[in-house]
Order: structure tokens, then C-alpha cells, then sequence
């Protein structure tokens, strides 16, 4: 959440047991980590859906982090290339996920990984409750 491409502030303290417990609650919840050393490096949190489209089940990647000492030494894409695995294990119709538009890094990343903007290109809205 720190990062610049996050919310550019630290996670409210309360929130972190909060977050955990409702992700071990969540039926559709699937995390990947990428650990280096002992350390946890990466993390993409991803929810299982399903496509009406296609019938057939989707994963979104909703949070995708690779601490920003470890960028650039192809844990991104290491990560994105086991979620892929995992998708296609799971008779999945596709991945998506959702960039901010001025994060070129990630997009780079994404773009590497098979990704695109999609065709026609789709926006993602948001209603805040």
C-alpha cells in the first residue's frame, strides 16, 4: 500500500488482522507467494471467478507486489508464469486484472506475460460503498 502505485501510505494498523481473516473466509481466495531467503518477496492476491462468457472459471489478480529491492531480477515474472500455470491447471478461460494507467513498470510486466488492454479495450469503474 506504500508504494507510489499503491495508496502511498502504510495500511491502517487495525486493517491487517482484518484483511487476513476475511482472505482465509473468502471461498474464492487464491494466494501466490514468492519467497527469497526465508523472506516473503511477492505476493498476488487472486480471486477464482467464474466466466458466463465461456463457462468456464476465471482468475483475477486483484493485488500483484514484488518488494521493490527485488524488482527487476524476474520474480514478477516468475510469479506471473506460476499464477498462469495454475489457471490453466484450473481449466480457467482467462486471467485478468486491473493496472493503473500511469504504472508503466507493471504494464511492461503485463504486456511481457501475454497480457493486453483486451479488444475492445474495457475500463474499470468503480462505486465506492
Amino acid at each position: 500500500m506504500e508504494d507510489e502505485m499503491g495508496v502511498g501510505e502504510p495500511m491502517p494498523g487495525h486493517l491487517d488482522r482484518i484483511v487476513i481473516e476475511g482472505l482465509k473466509k473468502h471461498n474464492g481466495y487464491r494466494g501466490f507467494f514468492v519467497t527469497c531467503k526465508n523472506e516473503y518477496v511477492a505476493l498476488a492476491n487472486c480471486n477464482l471467478n467464474f466466466g458466463t462468457f465461456n463457462a468456464k472459471p476465471l482468475l483475477n489478480i486483484h493485488d500483484f507486489v514484488v518488494l521493490p529491492e527485488y524488482r527487476n531480477l524476474g520474480i514478477g515474472k516468475f510469479l506471473m508464469e506460476k499464477i498462469t500455470v495454475f489457471a490453466t491447471d484450473n481449466g480457467c478461460s482467462k486471467l485478468t486484472l486491473e493496472v493503473r494507467n500511469d504504472n508503466t513498470k507493471a504494464k511492461n510486466l503485463y504486456r511481457k506475460s501475454g497480457f493486453s488492454e483486451g479488444d475492445p479495450p474495457y475500463l474499470f469503474w468503480e462505486k465506492k460503498l
